[in-house]
C-alpha cells in the first residue's frame, strides 16, 4: 500500500506528547536499581565490566613494576655465602678450598723437633681455649701449576743463572709437593764453619738462595730453608704432609755437600679467609691439647691446576700428630 505523507504527519502530532522527557531513561534505571536486594547490588559493583578488564590489567602491571623499581636497590647483597660468614658477603677470592686429604694420625715422633727451635705463634699455646689471641682471618696463598713449556724455560733460566746442571721435577699432588728443581752429583767439602755456613756459601755463590722468608733448620745430614708465611716477618712455618718443615733442602754426606732440592719460586696470589673459632676445633674443644705441642702451620694442597698454601693446626702428641682445620667450614671442602 502506498504511503500517505499527510497521514504520517498527523500521527506524529498525535503521539508527540506521549514521548518521555529528557533524562527519563536514566532516572528510571536508578529507581529500578534501588529496588534490587542489597547483596545483588554489591556483587554488581564488584564485577568489572568486560570492556574495562584489559585497561585495569595494564594498570595493575604498571603499578607492580613501579613498586619493584623502588623496592630493589643495586648492591643490596641479596646473595651471601652463609649467614655465619659475616662480614664476608660473598666467598673469598679463591672460593671453597680443596680438601687436605689426610686426617689420620701419623706415627712421626711427637716431640715437634722437626721444626727446630719453637716459633711463638699468637693464639697457639697448647691451652684448650685458643680463642683469646687467635686471629680472625688468615691469608691463603695460591699459585698456578706451570705447563711443560714453562718448566722447560725454568730449567734454562736456572742453569744459566747458577752455572749448574739443573733438573726440574713436576709437582706431586698426592704428596703435597710443588714443582721443584734439583742439583745432584755434588761433592763440596764442608769447612770448619759447619754445614749451615757451607750451605749458605754454596747457595749464594750460585744464586740459589730463596727469596721467600725462611728460617734455617739444621740436622746431621740436612739444612732446610723452611718457608714462613704471615706476620710478623713470616712467623708461620710451612710443613709437609709428614708434619716436617719443608723448603729448600741442602743434603750432606760424608762431610760433603752433595745435593740441593728446592721449590720453584712461582708467582703467588693471596686472599684472606675467615677462621673458625679456635675453641671449636677438636683438640681445643675437648681439652685434648693440654700436654701437647700445638702449632699453626701452612700446608700445600694441590688441586684443579693450582697449589694452595692453607693454614692448619698441627697437633703433636706422644702417639704422633694430626692436622686440624682452622678455616671457617663453609669455605673448606672436607671429606
Amino acid at each position: 500500500m502506498a504511503e500517505d505523507p499527510d497521514l504520517e504527519r498527523r500521527l506524529e502530532a498525535m503521539f508527540a506528547s506521549a514521548r518521555p522527557r529528557p533524562g527519563f531513561d536514566d532516572q528510571l534505571w536508578k529507581q529500578l536499581q534501588a529496588q534490587r536486594p542489597w547483596p545483588r547490588r554489591v556483587l554488581d559493583w564488584l564485577l568489572v565490566p568486560a570492556h574495562l578488564a584489559p585497561a585495569l590489567a595494564a594498570l595493575v602491571a604498571v603499578a607492580g613494576v613501579g613498586w619493584l623499581a623502588t623496592g630493589i636497590h643495586p648492591g643490596s647483597g641479596a646473595t651471601t655465602a652463609s649467614s655465619g660468614a659475616a662480614p664476608y658477603r660473598t666467598a673469598p677470592g679463591f672460593g671453597v678450598l680443596p680438601a687436605l686429604k689426610t686426617s689420620a694420625k701419623s706415627s712421626v715422633n711427637g716431640s715437634g723437633a722437626a721444626f727446630g727451635p719453637a716459633v711463638p705463634v699468637p693464639g697457639v699455646t697448647g691451652a684448650p681455649d685458643l680463642a683469646q689471641e687467635a686471629p680472625s682471618e688468615l691469608p691463603v696463598y695460591r699459585f698456578d701449576e706451570p705447563s711443560p713449556s714453562e718448566l722447560a724455560a725454568t730449567v734454562t733460566a736456572l742453569t744459566d743463572r747458577s752455572g749448574l746442571s739443573i733438573k726440574v721435577l713436576a709437582g706431586d699432588p698426592a704428596a703435597g709437593q710443588p714443582p721443584r728443581f734439583q742439583v745432584t752429583g755434588l761433592n763440596v767439602p764442608v769447612g770448619p764453619e759447619g754445614q749451615v755456613a757451607a750451605a749458605q756459601s754454596f747457595l749464594g755463590a750460585h744464586a740459589l738462595l730463596p727469596t721467600y722468608t725462611y728460617g734455617v733448620i739444621s740436622s746431621p745430614d740436612r739444612v732446610v730453608y723452611n718457608r714462613r708465611f704471615g706476620d710478623p716477618a713470616g712467623s708461620i712455618p710451612e710443613v709437609g704432609l709428614d708434619g716436617r718443615a719443608v723448603g729448600l733442602e741442602v743434603d750432606f754426606s760424608g762431610g760433603s755437600l752433595v745435593a740441593v732440592t728446592g721449590p720453584l719460586e712461582l708467582a703467588v696470589a693471596n686472599s684472606p679467609y675467615p677462621l673458625r673459632a679456635f675453641s671449636t676445633t677438636p683438640a681445643a674443644a675437648t681439652g685434648e691439647s693440654q700436654g701437647q705441642a700445638v702449632r699453626l702451620v701452612y700446608v700445600l694442597v694441590v688441586a684443579g691446576g693450582h697449589g694452595y698454601y692453607e693454614p692448619e693446626l698441627l697437633v703433636f702428641s706422644s702417639a704422633g700428630f694430626e692436622f686440624q682445620p682452622v678455616i671457617a667450614p663453609q669455605y673448606l671442602s672436607r671429606t
